[in-house]
């Protein structure tokens, strides 16, 4: 089904993602794992390593590393989340972090960075990414790894809009509509040259309820594999490796998602 009506085109706020999701982010996705994800990390740097988490959000992530035994800092630009991660850690096992991973300056020295489930496509600017991702290499120093996690987005030419149904059940209905625009390089000429590799997707998820209606909007700047290579090089990055997922099943042209891992530059 097709959503006809144009998406507002606001300037990027770290924050939105924070208030429009920290409520129900636990009821949503706790289901989700993470024991390949602790395996992964402890195979190459083994706890009790500092860990950097970007994107905390309610600690899914970031708990667990720490149950593993990690020293885990766990960064978000959303108050709101960090106070969500605080009621799921009485004991303070993560030492939360209230800044914003654009800043390049604002990550503190760790063995490792982690940026799990797509959350560099949170960053919804070239330059919050590559700026986000100077930041990691200030962080790891010369002998840290960064992982980032993400899906592979399907290429976009042109704008799509649709409206897919997330989920039924007795007293609630989710409902996703998005709105995604495929970037053009700068200098591309009059007509534009589609950059295949970064789409702008601005969406929303639509909660009914017995009680209203809840509008929970979203922005994210999917980028491929290769346009985040681009990026970490930039940024003073080089890969190491890259898997399909964390329990490594290989990369390859069919994937749906992605697990990669940088280091600095040498």
């Amino acid at each position: 089904m097709d959503v006809t009506h144009d998406a507002a085109m606001s300037p990027p706020d770290p924050t939105r993602y924070g208030r429009s999701f920290a409520d129900v982010y636990d009821d949503w996705y706790h289901e989700l794992p993470t024991d390949d994800l602790v395996g992964f990390i402890r195979s190459r740097v083994p706890a009790p390593a500092a860990v950097l988490e970007l994107g905390v959000g309610t600690g899914r992530v970031a708990l667990a590393l720490a149950s593993a035994g990690y020293k885990v800092t766990g960064m978000d630009s959303s108050e709101q989340m960090l106070e969500r991660l605080a009621l799921n850690d009485p004991q303070g096992r993560v030492r939360p972090l209230l800044a914003d991973a654009a800043d390049p300056n604002a990550h503190p020295r760790a063995d490792v960075v982690v940026a799990a489930l797509n959350m560099i496509f949170n960053l919804t600017t070239r330059v919050a990414q590559t700026n986000c991702l100077r930041g990691c290499a200030k962080a790891i120093g010369s002998d840290g790894i960064l992982v980032t996690e993400t899906i592979v987005a399907a290429r976009l030419t042109e704008r799509r809009t649709e409206l897919v149904t997330r989920s039924v059940e007795p007293g609630r209905v989710v409902l996703i509509a998005t709105d995604a625009r495929p970037e053009t390089r700068p200098g591309a000429g009059a007509a534009g040259e589609a950059d295949l590799g970064a789409a702008l997707v601005h969406g929303s998820h639509l909660e009914f309820t017995d009680g209203g209606v809840a509008l929970r909007p979203w922005t994210v700047r999917t980028i491929s594999p290769a346009h985040l290579d681009e990026l970490a090089t930039t940024a003073g990055l080089e890969l190491v490796e890259r898997f399909e997922d964390f329990a490594e099943n290989p990369f390859d042209d069919g994937s749906r998602s992605q697990v990669s891992v940088y280091r600095r530059a040498r």
